[in-house]
């Protein structure tokens, strides 16, 4: 009300009409929201605001192309705002911290475009909480990413200030499944309010599909005063595609956030996840895989967060965890012959507690950014492992051998790091850091320093390049996350290897806009991994080798949006592994080509489709079974409904629909830990997924 007295009073001020449609946006009325961002569009024609807000609202109305657009337009003007307003207001704004860009780029199929524009985001403004959240959501659809996507998440969770949208519980969780076929997507939605204040807020989401999976997750948020709370649950479960491809995950979360003083902000979250699975591998061999072996994690975690701002230079952000976790592993094979039956049961338990402290500080001086961090982690774990072997020859009695193998895996790591961002000229900026990292277990230690060097040059308006090279080194992370920056200059640093292994990567992109609506992009990049393989020897001794590993990743993508309505978008992924393991399973060479083809129509009635079409072919060498090699297409479709004024979103999800069988290796040997689903199995399977907001 008071808005429309201002805009009465005041009728050509551009602002005031954008915030009126904001206003109107908040009450669900579209059409004369649509009004007002036009009117103020043709009274200040160099103001990004009304551009921003009509994005938010015609991706709303299922409308992503004009809204992408509006983005467009927006960012392009950003330059040109007015003296007596803040270029950063849009930042500050709480429609850009609640509602993620990332969403209308995936509704687009502009995947690793999204990554481009969040990658960059980060580079610019380090501080900035949307950008990190921005390019937490654009890692959810890459694989072996999820390190960078929570300690994303993570850094945004304590840049951001108090906001009512809801915290959803799976957004740390780890398991491709989840990312993939989950009720929901990762992304912030479309449904969060766009001023701030007290208010309260809910969303659900459903899903229910083939091979028995069904999932939900709800989550409440609200801002009362100086605190803002989210209250989550989480529930995904899953029959799989064969005998003992099934999973079970249970997560609940409570993040509470105060706002002591314009200076300092705190933060609790604690957390509770549960997860049963069998054999989630996927290898070549369709018939490699354990038809008994059963893993059970039960995890509970409590994390205290802080920033502290005492002026525009410096922002300082303190992170601490505390982690319970217990796991246990069983296993089960035997041998049956007329004569002899052989027994193999592995019964393994794991129990382990860790801390974990980090602490950053952000400093800014013209013409760089510095951003300075130690951490420190304590993990005690303890291993038990139980081998029991039978042997049984008729008409003998069982011989029955346990063999019981305790472990203790105590870990200590501490770290300190320095980046800087220079900014050489007003298109090009060099990143430029040195990491120590002291990792210590019971036999095996190391110390290394890690250098850090990263350009991004913007050539033309419509051409930007990135250049990387750095070494880090693998530590143990409490659910995946860390402060320090997951990225330099756009290439990624932290995958989920082996604890202790030492890697050095290097990389050069491009990504090249040819018109306003057709972007392209390349990328190319090695990876050199060394990961320890302690022995001991007889007497006691330790023997601690390194075993290498070779990775290259390239990938490419050109994208088209021809008109308001369709998009399309080809996609380009080749990956080569070689590994020189002493473990023969591992095969000695794995290349892959994946190639998807996507088209999006989105109707004005709020219907909706996506056609997508992905190649793949993947070769794999290895000296057991010398060369083998599949090709294969698959074809997924998307029908979806947004419901009219925002009160929800239906969507039907057939994956795979022609169900073509295939032979495919997803790299299980190179995780840390492997429990994550393959992205796409040799089966048809319908999804069908429900959102709806409370608010």
């Amino acid at each position: 009300h008071e808005i429309e007295i201002a805009a009465i009073l005041d009728p050509s001020n551009a602002l005031i009409r954008s915030y009126l449609g904001k206003a109107y946006y908040e009450e669900r009325r579209g059409e004369v929201a649509a009004e007002q961002f036009s009117m103020a569009k043709e009274l200040d024609s160099n103001d990004p605001t009304p551009y921003l807000y009509d994005a938010i609202l015609k991706q709303s109305e299922n409308r992503p192309g004009e809204a992408f657009n509006d983005i467009q337009q927006s960012i392009a003007l950003n330059d040109n705002r007015s003296v007596y307003r803040s270029r950063l207001l849009l930042d500050d704004d709480l429609a850009v911290r609640n509602i993620s860009l990332a969403r209308l780029y995936t509704d687009l199929g502009l995947a690793q475009l999204a990554l481009h524009k969040g990658r960059k985001a980060v580079n610019v403004d380090p501080s900035n909480h949307s950008a990190h959240r921005f390019l937490a959501d654009s890692y959810a659809l890459l694989p072996r990413h999820e390190i960078a996507r929570v300690s994303e998440l993570l850094q945004s969770q304590l840049l951001q200030p108090l906001n009512t949208s809801p915290l959803r519980p799976h957004l740390t969780a780890s398991e491709f499944a989840v990312q993939t076929v989950g009720p929901s997507n990762l992304s912030f939605n479309e449904f969060s309010p766009l001023f701030n204040g007290d208010h309260f807020s809910a969303q659900l989401n459903g899903l229910i599909g083939s091979n028995g999976t069904w999932g939900e997750d709800i989550a409440v948020a609200g801002v009362h005063d100086n605190y803002s709370y989210s209250l989550g649950q989480f529930h995904f479960e899953s029959d799989g595609f064969r005998t003992n491809n099934d999973i079970y995950t249970d997560i609940y979360n409570i993040f509470v956030q105060t706002q002591v003083n314009p200076k300092l902000n705190l933060q609790m979250e604690a957390r509770h996840h549960q997860t049963d699975r069998g054999d989630l591998s996927l290898r070549f061999d369709k018939n490699d895989f354990s038809t008994a072996a059963r893993n059970n994690d039960d995890e509970n975690t409590v994390r205290l967060g802080l920033r502290y701002e005492p002026n525009s230079s410096w922002t300082h952000i303190a992170s601490i965890f505390y982690n319970v976790f217990d796991a246990r592993f069983t296993d089960r094979s035997e041998t049956i012959d007329p004569f002899l039956e052989f027994i193999v049961e592995t019964d393994s338990v794991i129990d382990s507690n860790t801390t974990s402290l980090e602490f950053q500080s952000h400093f800014y001086q013209k013409p760089a950014k510095f951003i300075f961090g130690a951490g420190f982690l304590d993990q005690n774990r303890d291993d038990l492992t139980t081998i029991t072997t039978t042997i049984i020859i008729p008409p003998l009695p069982p011989d029955v051998d346990p063999a019981i193998v305790p472990t203790n895996h105590d870990t200590r790591h501490s770290n300190a790091y320095g980046y800087s961002y220079l900014n050489v000229s007003k298109n090009s900026q060099i990143t430029a850091g040195l990491g120590f990292d002291k990792y210590e277990e019971p036999k095996f230690e190391r110390k290394e320093y890690s250098p850090k060097l990263g350009l991004l040059w913007q050539a033309t308006p419509a051409t930007t390049w990135r250049m990387a090279a750095f070494k880090n080194i693998k530590r143990p992370f409490v659910q995946n996350a860390t402060i320090e920056p997951s990225q330099v200059a756009g290439f990624n640093q932290f995958y989920d290897d082996i604890d202790g292994s030492i890697a050095k990567r290097y990389g050069i992109a491009v990504d090249h806009t040819f018109t306003p609506g057709i972007f392209s992009g390349l990328e190319f990049t090695r990876r050199d991994v060394a990961r320890p393989v302690i022995t001991t020897l007889s007497g006691g001794a330790v023997n601690i080798a390194d075993e290498k590993q070779d990775e290259r990743v390239n990938r490419g993508y050109i994208y088209w949006i021809p008109d308001r309505q369709l998009t399309v978008g080809i996609d380009l992924y080749y990956e080569r592994y070689r590994p020189e393991f002493s473990d023969t399973s591992v095969p000695n060479e794995i290349r892959t080509l994946r190639m998807p083809l996507s088209l999006s129509y989105f109707m004005l009635n709020g219907f909706y489709g996506k056609l997508a079409v992905a190649y793949i072919d993947q070769e794999i060498l290895s000296q057991a079974t010398s060369m083998q090699e599949d090709q294969f297409e698959l074809v997924d479709v998307t029908l979806g409904y947004r419901i009219p004024n925002r009160k929800g979103i239906i969507t039907l999800e057939v994956k795979n629909i022609f169900d073509r069988e295939f032979q495919y290796d997803n790299f299980n040997f190179q995780n840390n830990e492997p429990s994550t689903l393959p992205p796409f199995i040799p089966e048809r399977e319908v999804f069908i997924r429900l959102t709806l907001p409370f608010m």
